[in-house]
């Protein structure tokens, strides 16, 4: 869960792991030794709409010395348009929260924003960022009252929500977080938000394979857009 002080120091708040299939190749242990070699005094897993990997990840943490950060990835219908959210448990009832958002997931059900609202109070909820739901749209058309709209909705709706800043390694997604940062900056706080999916270079053709799984397509598709960073 996460603790007071987890802003005091680097760490990761959108990691995948092996058990959120197809997605990513990393293996827990990977995940909480990457975290200690990079002297990280936390480890944070935010599995697919799955919480399978948990009790597993929270040993792991606790065995090797480091705080583990339980959160879960998800989407929620607005409107009758998806926004995709970080959720990040702050105690044990956020988790268990956790857990009932998941198995609602699990069992194909549709989640709508009022339900994912009221269902996770004891969490710190962002932005997925992941450029792939609603609100990136807006972002890309620059609709301020759109942004504006929302912002202030998860703000009402949430005690602890950020809006993520992602992929700022991208020259076209730098010029959109400028602009997102100077729109909601009297509004919202920010959080700075990397998507991982591997630990070394090496694991990048692993993790291409699994894209074209997923896909159903070949290692020679251009739109698998795998490469290490």
């Amino acid at each position: 869960m996460v603790s007071n002080y987890i802003i005091c120091n680097m760490n990761h708040l959108h990691v995948s792991s092996c058990y959120s299939l197809l997605v990513s190749g990393c293996k827990l242990e990977d995940i909480i030794d990457h975290c200690l070699q990079k002297g990280f005094y936390h480890s944070c897993l935010t599995e697919h709409n799955s919480l399978f990997s948990v009790m597993k990840f929270w040993h792991l943490c606790k065995e090797k010395g480091v705080h583990p950060i339980i959160g879960l990835e998800t989407e929620a219908i607005l409107k009758e348009k998806e926004f995709h959210f970080i959720l990040l448990a702050k105690n044990d009832t956020g988790l268990k929260e956790l857990y009932k958002i998941s198995t609602l997931k699990m069992s194909s059900e549709t989640l709508s924003f009022e339900q994912l609202a009221l269902s996770t109070q004891n969490c710190v909820v962002l932005t997925a960022s992941d450029y792939e739901d609603e609100l990136a749209s807006y972002i890309i058309k620059e609709k301020d009252e759109e942004i504006l709209s929302f912002v202030n909705l998860c703000k009402e709706a949430w005690k602890d929500f950020y809006v993520s800043i992602a992929m700022n390694d991208s020259s076209f997604h730098r010029q959109r977080n400028r602009y997102l940062k100077d729109l909601i900056s009297n509004l919202v706080k920010t959080v700075a938000l990397s998507r991982i999916y591997y630990g070394e270079k090496e694991d990048v053709e692993n993790l291409k394979v699994l894209r074209a799984i997923a896909r159903q397509t070949t290692l020679n598709d251009a739109t698998l857009d795998v490469s290490y960073n």
